[in-house]
């Protein structure tokens, strides 16, 4: 079996190579400085049955009757048509490498085209929306032609479309953010195959970090203070990767920072914080506390000792908090101060969480805008803007 797969592989031409997690093939594409990117898996193809993700690598039909020809007559325009696939199945060891190798293939012949193709296989800085694919095949995957990104595109259809645009709501925005990064024209296959036009803009209600370059306060409200002449505590309310541990050491280095990620427990952050305050600190509890049951505790010690208590509620959309967690993965441009965590606890936090209110205890409460920077870095900044500026 093994034997027979090399001899398809040869007789069609492809030729298969890997770098690091990215796994990448061409067919005798020739190397141009126009670059027509496809998504796969709802951008060329579709599963015969409907159901959003294929049974097997052969439960696939062409997206539309008109893809074949708009491919074909890219080539004669000198396009290199190149796929651009995330396929985390790979990684986990939910799709067989070979399986996937052999579905592209086959592409290739139902379009009557030469392709070249990018997988991502694991969470790194090869997968959508992050750039890493695009880059590989400029540094390493044209031959040495420079390609040109204002004569490229990029064809997806993780847009993040919503009714009434499209019939139900896309699943990502990745493959309009990955070509916003790359500063390449758009397509949805929509608006390509079919001549629909297509909405460039991000998401209605999705997060753009550009958006925040105007906000020049740290706090929405007109009379907030930073800190206190007197010893005080602050506690922090707000989801993870909102902004929090940035904020904090931004702006309190001279606080004693309370974290329960580096502490674990909340009884070790409630000793910790009463010995900074026996030692005339003042403190910031740079957790979510999304409940009012949350704050009390550090409320009520704050209240033995004497000190008076104000909250920092950091608003912000939940999509911020997606980009902002993602920004600990692909910019290495400054030194994070937690990992990525998962979606969950951050949608949990916007569906449970209680605002704070001033009958908790609090002196008060003051709102933080987002405010893009300070940047470390050019990598750092570049890395943020990565969807437009």
């Amino acid at each position: 079996m093994e034997l027979a797969q090399e001899e398809e592989k040869a007789k069609d031409g492809w030729n298969w190579s890997q770098k690091g997690s990215c796994i990448f093939g061409s067919n005798g594409a020739v190397s141009s400085e126009k670059i027509a990117g496809f998504d796969m898996d709802w951008t060329l193809i579709r599963t015969k049955t409907g159901a959003t993700f294929p049974k097997n690598a052969d439960d696939w039909i062409i997206w539309d009757s008109m893809v074949p020809k708009k491919l074909q007559d890219l080539v004669k325009d000198k396009y290199k048509i190149v796929i651009f696939s995330n396929q985390g199945g790979i990684g986990i060891g939910k799709q067989n490498e070979g399986d996937i190798k052999r579905k592209i293939q086959n592409l290739s012949k139902a379009f009557g085209v030469p392709l070249q193709a990018y997988m991502s296989t694991v969470e790194d800085e090869y997968k959508k929306p992050r750039q890493g694919m695009w880059e590989l095949l400029e540094k390493e995957g044209n031959d040495g032609v420079k390609i040109d990104r204002n004569q490229s595109f990029y064809c997806g259809d993780a847009a993040g479309r919503v009714p009434p645009e499209v019939p139900k709501k896309d699943f990502s925005d990745s493959d309009l953010k990955f070509a916003l990064g790359l500063g390449v024209k758009f397509e949805t296959p929509d608006s390509l195959f079919l001549n629909k036009k297509v909405n460039t803009l991000p998401a209605k209600g999705g997060f753009n970090p550009a958006a925040f370059i105007k906000n020049k306060n740290l706090f929405k409200e007109k009379d907030a203070v930073l800190k206190l002449e007197e010893q005080e505590m602050i506690v922090f309310c707000g989801s993870s990767s909102s902004g929090k541990s940035t904020f904090c050491v931004n702006n309190l280095s001279d606080y004693e920072r309370i974290n329960r990620d580096t502490l674990k427990t909340q009884e070790k952050c409630l000793k910790v914080a009463e010995e900074a305050i026996l030692k005339k600190k003042s403190v910031v509890i740079d957790n979510t506390n999304p409940k009012a049951s949350d704050r009390l505790k550090y409320i009520e010690l704050a209240k033995k000792h004497g000190i008076p208590v104000r909250c920092f509620f950091f608003e912000c959309q939940k999509d911020q908090c997606f980009f902002l967690n993602e920004q600990r993965v692909i910019n290495n441009g400054r030194q994070h101060l937690s990992g990525k965590v998962p979606k969950i606890p951050i949608h949990s936090f916007f569906k449970n969480h209680e605002k704070p209110n001033l009958s908790e205890g609090f002196k008060s409460i003051q709102t933080v805008q987002f405010i893009p920077g300070p940047f470390k870095n050019e990598e750092d900044e570049k890395m943020f803007f990565i969807y437009g500026k």
